[in-house]
């Protein structure tokens, strides 16, 4: 008896010194597991069941990932279908067009929906960062993911440093950024600048500089707190002046005087992100974090009903650096598709060897969306609606290569600037040609916004059939300023039986000519 209760006081003893964490029991039986490589992005579904504890549910899960830090030619970027000056929603087809549309430079390979959004807005809940333009800083703060150029991921709660004034020359070169210190009020000294959004309904009466811009863009948040603008010079006077409905207005003492802002320049407005997230190129919103140092989170409090099964979708990262997307179907018990609770989804994250795990949004947003062999994209999962959902934003893997950064430009500038190719045409045999520029380092040739470098005043092109905009211009290189760009050439490329055509036709009206 003695024994007994001595093992039973070392037994106390060990419990009150030690923290022992006991995780629930996990297993995946699966009934069919194919795995095939899309572009060298490894695309896995399963169907099977899940035992979580001794409680199984039949379920299909679908992973796809990739290292995009061991390849050039892979990134991961964001998505969505937002109208200028306002949000908007579109389904994951509608917002892979997006993305074609506006990177050219970019194939689609696949992706998943992103994060959680006000469904009558489309405007998302976290902050989202579009190729370096934090278009929000969300309506929640909670965790952003954000991708850095090198390919890494930055996960976590950014610092909010207020709203900043970004300046870019026409070569997308930054000039100067710089604190704004106040929105809709006018600056309390000489050394702030403000900026006047279309939410401001009065005149501003001040004799301050107004430089009023032309907006591409405007964003406000629900609550009218939060701004984002960007534009183009318009117009600047000391006068009163009202803000224009898509447009804004940065006031200040003498602002502008040295001429900062120029024709041809881009001005941005937007909040600054920092704790970490200063140099994303892209970000979008997570809610609950579902693994962390490779251990499934046993205690959520937030999330869509995180002991209830939904479909759901998650992104994670493995210890080697592979991103991965993962998409659990739901809501169709018949079909074999049960749904998971979060706790369930963390434990698959696990299994695929997450180092650290995201809750993204699920429910009838679920979506998985991945390019096939012959070049169209096909809904990989079953979404719960019985249709495509429209979505605030996505994230995708991109086959092609990021246009890169220039550096900072020269503020102010005195360097002499090159004159314009004179001449520039393309001849007979599909060669731009243009004269040469007197102390040119080099010619950028500009193709449906795609550039390419040459040193010679010729460039051969080798165009699809179709409309295409062409330019060039002069590079100063080091001692001087570049030229402007060539006003626009529309070349048509047709095809080969009607070029044959416009030649006979050609050939016709010589020899009406010369009868």
């Amino acid at each position: 008896m003695k024994k007994i209760a001595t093992l039973l006081l070392l037994l106390m003893l060990s419990v009150s010194l030690f923290h022992i964490e006991v995780h629930g029991f996990f297993r995946i039986h699966w009934e069919t597991r194919d795995t095939r490589f899309v572009e060298g992005i490894r695309h896995t579904k399963i169907v099977g069941t899940i035992d979580f504890n001794g409680v199984e549910s039949r379920q299909v899960i679908n992973y796809f990932g990739a290292n995009t830090a061991l390849r050039d030619d892979l990134h991961i970027i964001v998505g969505d279908n937002y109208a200028d000056y306002g949000w908007g929603m579109g389904n994951i087809s509608t917002i892979t067009h997006n993305i074609h549309d506006r990177y050219p430079h970019f194939t689609v390979v696949g992706g998943v929906n992103g994060d959680f959004y006000n469904m009558m807005t489309g405007h998302p809940v976290m902050a989202y960062v579009r190729n370096y333009e934090v278009l929000t800083p969300g309506l929640v703060h909670r965790t952003l993911l954000g991708f850095k150029e090198d390919g890494s991921l930055v996960a976590g709660t950014p610092c909010l440093l207020g709203h900043e004034l970004i300046v870019f020359n026409e070569d997308g070169a930054r000039k100067l950024a710089q604190p704004v210190a106040r929105l809709n009020s006018l600056p309390a000294n000489d050394d702030e600048i403000a900026v006047f959004f279309p939410n401001y309904q009065g005149t501003i009466t001040s004799s301050h500089q107004k430089v009023i811009i032309d907006a591409m863009d405007i964003k406000l948040d629900e609550s009218d707190t939060r701004f984002f603008g960007k534009g183009i010079l318009n117009a600047e006077t000391t006068g009163e002046t009202i803000v224009p409905e898509h447009g804004f207005v940065i006031v200040g003492t003498n602002f502008n005087d040295d001429e900062l802002i120029t024709n041809g320049d881009v001005v941005l407005v937007q909040q600054k992100l920092g704790c970490g997230f200063e140099d994303i190129r892209y970000g979008i919103g997570a809610w609950e974090i579902l693994v962390k140092d490779g251990v499934p989170t046993t205690h959520l409090t937030h999330g869509a009903g995180p002991q209830f099964r939904h479909p759901r979708t998650a992104l994670g990262i493995t210890a080697d650096g592979t991103i991965f997307f993962v998409t659990v179907d739901g809501r169709n018990r018949p079909g074999g598709m049960e749904g998971v609770t979060a706790y369930e989804m963390a434990e698959i994250m696990a299994h695929f060897d997450a180092v650290d795990a995201y809750n993204l949004d699920g429910g009838g947003s679920t979506t998985m969306y991945i390019k096939g062999d012959d070049g169209t994209y096909e809904t990989i999962n079953t979404p719960s609606d019985g249709s495509l959902r429209r979505l605030s934003n996505a994230l995708f893997f991109v086959k092609g290569y990021e246009q890169p950064v220039p550096p900072p430009a020269l503020f102010p500038d005195d360097r002499p600037r090159l004159d314009q190719p004179p001449h520039a045409h393309v001849d007979a045999e599909g060669v731009l040609r243009f004269h040469p520029v007197g102390n040119a380092a080099g010619y950028q040739v500009r193709i449906n916004g795609v550039d390419v470098i040459t040193e010679n005043p010729y460039l051969p092109l080798d165009l699809p059939e179709g409309e295409h905009n062409v330019r060039v211009r002069a590079l100063g290189g080091v001692d001087f300023q570049n030229s402007p760009f060539t006003d626009t050439m529309v070349i048509h490329v047709y095809p080969e039986d009607i070029n044959r055509f416009i030649e006979l036709l050609k050939s016709y009206l010589r020899r009406q000519q010369e009868d």
